[in-house]
């Protein structure tokens, strides 16, 4: 898992950002059992079902040239949001609807205390997602939606376990520590709550525990409204 810290250790947990290097082109690749991560309860067939059919209309496969990365970006209330290891690096990203559409971004503004950045393009459908009022509690039910690996767009249902402080993991404000199964490429999966709504993105795996870790979406509304905005270039991960 490429990460700008790949192994941050805090006070009592360590970080992995869920970010994946891509496949060579041309190849499927295979999903891997990853052991040690939490099981969610299963949702309703419905449920996953409804998720999915969302996350296609906004969800984005992102290939990060210079970086050599693969995450996942999702267009939220008319732009593009994806993390900030995933876009370091690179001016544009090659982005990739579900289907295989594929168009590029440019590199906007990113976060200085949050693992955030905005991208400037136009997804083929121009279809967004609502970002919520609110951030989610703990015990509200949510669904990752991504490209897990690089892979096909999937979903993963479960619910948020706690409100953490976000110092322990290197960015401010608070995290959110999730049951959902969380993997490299899902850096940037939008969080959906039961109205199809985004509280959360996806950006790392607490590596002590297993858990997926979330910024809540009131980093995302701070990030777009220009108060922690910074436009200077990110170096790749290291």
């Amino acid at each position: 898992m490429r990460a700008r810290f790949p192994l941050l250790a805090a006070a009592s947990a360590a970080l992995a950002a869920a970010c994946a290097s891509p496949p060579p082109p041309g190849t499927r690749t295979v999903s891997a059992d990853v052991t040690a991560l939490p099981v969610a309860a299963a949702p309703s067939a419905t449920g996953a079902r409804a998720m999915l059919e969302e996350g296609r209309r906004f969800v984005f496969r992102v290939r990060n040239e210079a970086c050599l990365e693969t995450g996942t970006a999702f267009s939220a209330d008319g732009q593009i949001v994806t993390n900030r290891h995933v876009a370091a690096g690179a001016a544009a990203l090659d982005m990739a609807t579900w289907d295989g559409d594929d168009f590029k971004a440019q590199v906007s503004v990113h976060s200085d205390s949050t693992d955030l950045a905005l991208l400037d393009g136009i997804p083929p459908d121009e279809t967004f997602a609502t970002l919520a009022a609110s951030d989610p509690r703990a015990g509200e039910q949510v669904w990752v939606v991504g490209y897990p690996l690089g892979d096909q767009l999937s979903v993963s249902a479960g619910k948020v376990l706690a409100l953490l402080p976000g110092a322990r993991f290197g960015v401010g404000g608070e995290v959110l520590e999730l049951s959902n199964r969380v993997e490299p490429g899902n850096s940037g999966s939008p969080l959906l709550d039961s109205a199809g709504d985004v509280v959360g993105v996806a950006f790392a795996i607490d590596t002590v525990n297993g858990d997926g870790l979330a910024l809540p979406v009131s980093d995302v509304r701070a990030l777009s409204g220009g108060g922690t905005a910074d436009a200077s270039p990110l170096p790749c991960a290291e």
